[in-house]
């Protein structure tokens, strides 16, 4: 641990000159080191991190993220809006008798966890640092923990973090997208993110049929070698016509 302590003073005491040539993805790079020991390295070495798997669904606006955590589920933890950037706190879904787990050991350090009121609670705007704790009780997701991550193109400061924070506890990531928004910069960019760390991402392609779905496929897949260059863990692409009904079980 006094060696993690020396490395946390050591990373916080860098300072990159403005001009350098990088300078700005070094800071990136900096900054992303010293909250993947926050989150990650320093709350394992305490015995404090979350010992179930975490399994993010992070995207852009309107994509079908919330809805597929209800899916998922089997329940409405999360409302759907038609409006962009609808959901505006991470939402943390568990089943019920998982809680006291999450209870001991949040899934994200620093983001304390609070009970869901009910499905409109994600769509109101953080103040502060926060996660909700939603729970359902469909059981083939017992021992599974679902982050639902705020909108990666929200206008809200504080949910660019959130979306930030959870992919790096993250330990596998739903990236959800549509013919509309693969190509967007800013999803290329958390995509791009999500390889760097070494995750193991699954792409959601939703709201796709026929050769629109062929094209749109294709065409994330050169997108992702252009990123990893033969990479020995090639990325997953799962196309979905349409999600159904939260409780419809032909989802799984």
């Amino acid at each position: 641990m006094a060696s993690l302590v020396e490395l946390v003073s050591d990373l916080g005491s860098v300072v990159l000159l403005e001009a350098a040539d990088g300078a700005e993805l070094w800071a990136r790079r900096l900054g992303r080191c010293r909250r993947l020991l926050d989150l990650r390295v320093i709350p394992a070495s305490q015995g404090e991190r979350c010992g179930l798997p975490l399994v993010l669904i992070i995207g852009g606006t309107n994509v079908g993220k919330s809805t597929l955590v209800n899916a998922l589920s089997r329940e409405v933890l999360s409302r759907a809006s038609p409006l962009a950037r609808g959901t505006k706190q991470p939402v943390v879904a568990a089943h019920e008798s998982d809680r006291q787990a999450l209870d001991q050991s949040p899934p994200v350090p620093g983001w304390p966890l609070q009970p869901s009121t009910g499905p409109d609670a994600p769509l109101q705007p953080l103040d502060t640092p926060a996660t909700l704790l939603a729970t359902h009780h469909h059981d083939a997701l017992r021992g599974v923990v679902l982050l639902d991550s705020p909108d990666i193109d929200s206008d809200y400061q504080l949910n660019h973090v959130a979306a930030a924070d959870l992919l790096l506890v993250a330990d596998m990531v739903l990236f959800v997208t549509t013919p509309e928004k693969y190509n967007d910069q800013l999803c290329l960019d958390t995509l791009r993110e999500a390889m760097d760390l070494r995750k193991h991402v699954l792409v959601v392609l939703n709201k796709t049929t026929g050769a629109d779905a062929a094209r749109v496929h294709d065409d994330l897949c050169d997108v992702c070698e252009a990123m990893a260059p033969g990479s020995n863990s090639p990325l997953e692409i799962v196309e979905v016509p349409l999600v159904p009904d939260a409780t419809d079980p032909r989802l799984l």
